[in-house]
């Protein structure tokens, strides 16, 4: 298993903060990372959970988060502190753009 999340093509990402947390919010194409437009209406998505410090999933939640953006579905990443989102967010931009 990888310590990458396979990113689709077009992939959006964007963070979005929701007191008390802060959320890292990615939606394959044709879908936007708003998390208002993604819960307008009944979709699955995936929702990762951090405790304070971890700012990247485990080899097991990088499967699953791949596999629920190749399935055409967005993800949520939530973390409570805001520079552990940002760190999440700069990675998976830089990984975006690669």
């Amino acid at each position: 298993m990888s310590r990458t999340i396979a990113l689709p093509q077009g992939t959006d990402i964007r963070l979005s903060i929701r007191p008390p947390y802060h959320l890292v919010v990615v939606a394959p194409s044709p879908l936007t990372a708003n998390l208002d437009d993604l819960l307008s209406k009944p979709r699955v998505i995936g929702m990762f959970t951090f405790d304070p410090g971890v700012t990247w999933p485990d080899r097991s939640g990088c499967a699953y988060a791949s596999v629920y953006l190749a399935a055409g579905h967005p993800i949520c990443l939530q973390f409570d502190e805001l520079t552990d989102a940002l760190a999440c967010r700069e990675r998976l931009a830089k990984q975006a753009a690669a």
